[in-house]
């Protein structure tokens, strides 16, 4: 079976799908030629894979143009700049209706994340609300769409909760994301966005340390200057904790079955491992908080992979509360690339790649049958 690859021949994740590929037939599409529609004859049974776009400037430049950014393409590059989301979304869901359109002609390719589910999963507050409405815990949300900064000040008045977490519902990495507190007329907002005045104009860019805001003014500006990326407002669920470390868990499935489990520590509620927080030990971790709550977060990890069935494989972040009941914070469908971390000396692509091999050997002999 040969492989097609959409995606940057550069980037981190492409290049290493190829590599553990070997020596088999490869052919790469790139989003821009994705993009106009162009995509090469299939003649033979093919394995289709969806890399990221994340990692590629231009592509992301072409992504906020087919989505409707004023003057996308004269957007000269600036590190960790945020842009308006939903501009971005919207592109990304006309690339991969592409794609969809692309596999409709093509019974020979097996696809292992499908594109449906890949535009469901970059919908956060959508994503989460499936999960909810098939009996999967995750944190209350409290607001799909927050509309001004006064709304979120009144929903937790009467919510009466004096902390939530803000989050855009495309972004991903931790980008965009806020925690805020309330304590009677005093304010804090902790996040990744850093604030940069530049000709009157606010700016705002991602960190990798955590920004902490105490003025009024600048909270309001930076919540309401965010809240065009649909920010949805959901329960802060405080995680439990391990030797004074936040704690909680990228789970990696593979053909709906929790294969990595990953603990992510940081002396912050935000984990992430981007942000140079730390890759905990899952031998540690079960000494000392027992191996039933192991089992849940696998347990609700396999669920929730079963929500999306043509996820061959997904990143699934999981936090657990104090009482060590776990909730579901994201759907990743990229979320499969972590660095230097194995189960059986094997990479998580090289376990995709064992997995995906013996699920089309059994599809190839299901075919046959039905012959």
């Amino acid at each position: 079976m040969q492989h097609l690859i959409i995606g940057d021949e550069e980037s981190r994740r492409a290049r290493q799908w190829r590599n553990v590929l070997g020596d088999v037939p490869v052919q790469w599409v790139s989003y821009q030629e994705v993009a106009k529609g162009h995509f090469p004859t299939i003649q033979q049974p093919t394995t289709l894979r969806i890399t990221s776009p994340g990692e590629d400037f231009e592509t992301y430049k072409l992504l906020l143009s087919l989505g409707g950014y004023p003057q996308a393409e004269q957007l000269v590059f600036e590190r960790g700049r945020i842009y308006h989301h939903r501009y971005w979304y919207r592109g990304w869901c006309k690339v991969l209706d592409q794609i969809q359109a692309f596999l409709e002609q093509q019974p020979g390719v097996l696809v292992m994340n499908h594109p449906a589910p890949i535009q469901l999963a970059f919908h956060k507050a959508e994503s989460q609300q499936m999960l909810a409405n098939q009996g999967i815990p995750i944190p209350k949300i409290y607001a799909d769409h927050l509309n001004r900064f006064q709304q979120l000040l009144e929903i937790m008045e009467t919510e009466r909760v004096p902390h939530v977490f803000l989050k855009p519902a495309h972004g991903s990495s931790a980008s965009g994301v806020m925690m805020f507190r309330k304590n009677g007329k005093r304010l804090l907002l902790e996040t990744t966005i850093g604030v940069k005045q530049e000709s009157g104009d606010m700016k705002l860019f991602n960190h990798k340390r955590l920004q902490k805001y105490h003025e009024a003014d600048t909270i309001k500006a930076v919540i309401e200057q965010m809240i065009p990326n649909k920010l949805h407002m959901e329960e802060w669920i405080i995680k439990k904790r391990f030797q004074t470390k936040s704690t909680d868990f990228r789970v990696l499935t593979i053909n709906q079955q929790p294969v990595f489990v990953q603990p992510r520590h940081s002396p912050h509620p935000i984990t992430n491992l981007r942000l140079g927080n730390e890759k905990g030990s899952l031998i540690k971790l079960e000494k000392e908080w027992g191996r039933s709550i192991i089992e849940r977060v696998r347990g609700v990890a396999q669920d929730t992979a079963h929500q999306f069935p043509k996820l061959f494989y997904a990143g699934i972040d999981i936090a657990v509360d104090r009482k060590g009941n776990p909730y579901v914070l994201e759907v990743n469908p990229f979320g499969d690339f972590l660095k230097d971390i194995f189960v059986n000396k094997q990479t998580t692509y090289e376990l995709e790649l064992v997995h995906w091999e013996r699920k089309v050997s059994t599809y190839k002999k299901h075919k046959i049958k039905e012959v």
